[in-house]
């Protein structure tokens, strides 16, 4: 299992980047691009079979917490589905 720390994507030092397209090259730094290619050593995670733009906007979506009104960006970066809420 890797562990990913919060400076895999944020830098403390800057201002929070709130435009979701400009992770995808942190994203792509350790996933293949294309499915045809195989885990390496330097890029150890799978292609996405969707996408290699807008990664956060599925992996990592927005959600309402029932009470918070407010949306949330959900820190557990796995594949979700329609139905799927924050807590699965």
């Amino acid at each position: 299992m890797i562990v990913l720390v919060c400076t895999a994507c944020h830098d403390p030092h800057e201002p929070l980047v709130r435009d979701q397209a400009s992770y995808d090259p942190r994203c792509l730094a350790c996933h293949s691009t294309t499915q045809a290619s195989k885990p390496t050593a330097d890029h150890p995670g799978a292609a996405c079979r969707v996408s290699t733009k807008d990664c956060v906007s599925c992996h990592m979506p927005k959600q309402e917490i029932p009470g918070m009104h407010a949306k949330f960006t959900d820190h557990r970066i796995r594949v979700l589905h329609k139905d799927d809420s924050i807590g699965d």
